[in-house]
């Protein structure tokens, strides 16, 4: 009765919800702002306005917003555009968060561009069914590895979808994250893309007193590149789903990861390491001396499971899989590994010892299955990481209940091809 009760309260709210308009260029605050021709001016008049359930703010495209005290907590509420022309700006000029919410529930952003947030761009804390849908949420500044695009603090279902995450600040060696989900569950990123940030994406375990794991992370459909240190930085997943992405670590000299697992170095946090991951039919392109997988700093990350991706060294330094100690378990088969230069002489390590090479690695019981060689992209030169007619990708997969590949085209159960591209021809 009282969730039937709830469910027509809603209906009832967001029958007389309205639209408030604002435009920087043509509004005026004292204007009422429901129309677009008496728009409001400035985003501090949504802080100081209360909002009904299923209202919407709709900012006028074209317009940039400079603020000088972040939107706060609205919940309930949809945050749009409208009007041709360019997403509207929200710009912080250096000196604010844009977005601040503490607590706040049901809201969504689309289609609107955040920039230069101070120390972040949108910082939610214990927020729940928060959607990012269409925007560009960039170049936020602070210079230090706890400062983001997106900073999201225990809650729940955060969906961030066909956004950008790209190029925030760094400086000196260190800089801003794009994504830091810390102890936020159930969250999901698909059809994004995250570029040159300092690690692309960081996976904590939330803050005293109640640490706790990154429950049930999903990252699909995204390009994931040029992580100036790596990009995914995993201190504190549990059963995150990585499948059919692009990843490609950072072009420049010195050691840049794809993947790096690890705790604080304390030995405190060792529980919260990556625990029950599944990497499926993503391709990993590798250009410098770092790792595609590596573990430090005594992590046991166990009950991973690594399926039917592409490992692509370009760099004979460069190793597939390091690990400093010794490790949990991990599930290795249906993958293909290539190295353009070189020959496969070192490319795994656990705990001291390094394997000599593919057929070694293989002897230790990982990827029977898996193949050594060339995938034949495309146009690698271009970034075309898909498939070629005689690619020995093709058909070597093996079914892991995933329906579309990066592309949205159908994957077959029976003819699944490895790396993030099925081949469009196959059928």
């Amino acid at each position: 009765m009282r969730t039937i009760f709830v469910t027509l309260l809603f209906i009832i709210n967001t029958a007389f919800a309205t639209t408030y308009y604002i435009d920087s260029i043509n509004g005026n605050d004292k204007n009422p702002g429901i129309t677009t021709s008496s728009p409001w001016n400035t985003l501090h008049k949504i802080n100081i306005f209360k909002f009904k359930t299923g209202d919407t703010v709709s900012l006028m495209s074209g317009s940039r917003f400079m603020i000088t005290e972040p939107i706060s907590s609205k919940s309930g509420i949809i945050f749009n555009s409208y009007g041709a022309g360019e997403r509207p700006v929200i710009d912080a000029g250096s000196s604010c968060i844009c977005v601040n919410f503490d607590g706040a529930n049901d809201t969504k952003f689309i289609n609107c561009k955040f920039v230069n947030g101070f120390p972040n761009n949108i910082n939610l804390w214990k927020c729940n069914h928060i959607t990012i849908e269409s925007c560009n949420i960039d170049s936020s500044k602070g210079a230090n590895i706890h400062n983001c695009n997106i900073y999201t603090g225990e809650g729940s279902f955060l969906s961030v979808r066909n956004s950008t995450l790209n190029y925030s600040e760094q400086t000196q060696g260190t800089g801003n994250l794009g994504i830091y989900l810390d102890g936020t569950e159930n969250s999901l990123m698909e059809y994004d893309t995250l570029m040159g940030n300092f690690s692309n994406i960081r996976i904590g375990f939330g803050n005293a007193p109640t640490y706790d794991y990154t429950d049930n992370l999903v990252v699909r459909y995204c390009v994931v590149k040029y992580g100036k240190y790596d990009n995914i930085d995993d201190d504190g997943s549990r059963n995150a789903q990585f499948y059919y992405n692009v990843f490609e670590s950072d072009t420049s000299s010195g050691y840049h990861d794809n993947v790096y697992i690890f705790s604080d170095g304390s030995g405190k946090f060792d529980q919260y390491s990556a625990v029950g991951s599944k990497y499926f039919n993503n391709t990993f392109i590798s250009h410098s001396k770092g790792c595609t997988f590596e573990i430090r700093n005594g992590v046991v990350a166990t009950n991973n499971t690594i399926k039917n991706n592409i490992f692509y060294n370009t760099n004979p330094s460069g190793w597939m899989f390091y690990s400093d100690n010794t490790y949990g378990t991990w599930e290795f088969n249906n993958n293909i590994f290539y190295i353009t230069h070189g020959t496969y002489n070192h490319y795994w390590h656990i705990n001291s010892t390094t394997i000599a090479n593919f057929k070694s690695w293989k002897n230790l019981g990982y990827d029977t299955l898996s193949i050594c060689a060339d995938p034949l992209f495309t146009n690698y030169r271009t970034g075309n990481y898909s498939l070629r007619s005689g690619s020995p990708a093709l058909n070597s997969g093996t079914s892991v209940g995933l329906t579309n590949d990066i592309h949205g085209n159908p994957v077959p159960k029976n003819s699944t091809d490895i790396g993030a591209f099925q081949h469009f021809n196959l059928e």
